[in-house]
């Protein structure tokens, strides 16, 4: 059992380890969370359509595990100071979305921020992580600078770059699922809503097109991610912005060249089956990581924190059928 105010390190500021690294600090460990950035969330999450939604595919465990991941974050929202989750509903969509809503990711970063340093948490910015080591005594993630952060424990949350910080663990070769988790380009455009825009909600492979703001708009195109999948970052914003445009034309969205906002896009973590990965892969050190952080991101804190324990699950379904959960080691 860990004492009184035990630390963890959380590696990773996005929508995924902040929720990780509030959810334990409310637990009572003592959080600092590092993050390579100059801001929080401005990687895969800033780059997310940041529709929270239970649609899932070949999992029960899934599904039930977004369907709470919504409830949570509507109540722990509501409860916020500054509310950061908005609940689709016909008169501001235009159509009935059941279990889905938007999550502002600023929003949310400010105020899972602020629940960590309430609890005498630390919230470093511009702390890149190159490598983590763990034996009996602890556990550190290394900064390129060569400090060393250390805590009884580690959640590893940093997406992309997770496996690549797992070098230096050999038993992280024991939770297959590490091995197939591939980097998959994602984007959002963040515009002005032409005059013309009729309101509602767009869902389609080649374009997605939800209200941001009283009079913006945030549009995703999967078909155009597909495009650009081999792609080196950062794109040619001029051309994406215009292919963007010429997408947007065709489902009848005129948009001006200077209409667009912000541009943003980043590799998101993608294991091979679809599913999140909730896994040890040593005595002290954790891997949360998921395709669909921000819907998920809640629940899977939960179960973090439940296992930082030596709890099973929280009273929350596995995010993957028990067959291919990775054992706590004894």
């Amino acid at each position: 059992m860990r004492g009184r105010d035990a630390r963890l390190v959380v590696v990773g500021g996005g929508v995924l380890g902040l929720a990780v690294a509030a959810e334990a600090a409310d637990a009572g460990w003592r959080v600092t969370l590092l993050e390579r950035e100059p801001a929080l969330c401005s990687v895969a999450s800033g780059a997310s359509f940041a529709w929270a939604n239970a649609h899932a595919t070949g999992s029960e465990h899934h599904a039930a595990l977004r369907r709470e991941a919504i409830r949570l974050h509507a109540a722990s929202s509501a409860a916020a100071s500054e509310p950061w989750f908005a609940p689709m509903t016909a008169d501001a969509w235009g159509t009935e979305v059941a279990e889905g809503g938007v999550v502002d990711v600023v929003a949310f970063a400010a105020s899972h921020a602020a629940t960590i340093l309430a609890h005498s948490g630390i919230v470093r910015t511009g702390a890149a992580v190159a490598s983590v080591r763990a034996d009996a005594a602890g556990a550190a993630a290394v900064l390129d600078s060569g400090e060393a952060v250390t805590g009884e424990r580690i959640v590893l949350a940093a997406g992309v770059g997770t496996a690549a910080l797992l070098g230096g663990l050999p038993a992280a070769a024991a939770v297959p699922a590490l091995t197939r988790v591939i980097g998959q380009l994602g984007g959002i455009a963040r515009v002005r809503a032409p005059r013309s825009w009729a309101g509602g909600l767009v869902l389609g492979d080649e374009l997605s097109v939800r209200p941001d703001g009283a009079d913006g708009l945030v549009l995703q195109s999967l078909a155009l991610e597909r495009e650009l999948a081999d792609e080196a970052l950062p794109l040619d914003e001029r051309l994406v912005w215009r292919r963007l445009r010429a997408i947007a034309a065709r489902h009848g969205i005129r948009l001006d060249a200077d209409d667009l906002l912000e541009l943003r896009f980043a590799h998101r973590p993608q294991p091979a089956d679809g599913l999140p990965i909730v896994d040890r892969v040593d005595e002290r050190v954790l891997v949360v990581l998921a395709h669909s952080g921000v819907t998920l991101a809640p629940a899977l804190a939960r179960l973090v924190a439940a296992r930082l324990d030596g709890e099973p699950h929280a009273g929350l379904e596995p995010p993957r059928p028990p067959a291919q959960q990775h054992p706590d080691p004894h």
